[in-house]
């Protein structure tokens, strides 16, 4: 099943808006700028993460189609 952020940020269940930890955060932010969009081909992705308890899921998004992809 393909998750979307806005299926988190609509719904509470829990989830919020934060990186596991500052080392994750540098690491995925780092990622995601580099990253080149799927769909339009712009370089350089928004990182997105969402945390609840121990578990984890970030999200790349572009500034310039909002295309967004999880990983």
């Amino acid at each position: 099943m393909e998750h979307r952020l806005n299926d988190y940020l609509e719904r509470d269940g829990g989830w919020r808006p934060k990186a596991p930890s500052r080392l994750a955060e540098e690491i995925d932010s780092a990622v995601c700028a580099e990253s080149e969009c799927d769909q339009c081909g712009h370089v350089g992705m928004t990182y997105h993460p969402m945390t609840r308890g121990r578990s984890y899921r970030a999200f790349a998004r572009c500034p310039k189609c909002r295309c967004e992809v999880e990983f």
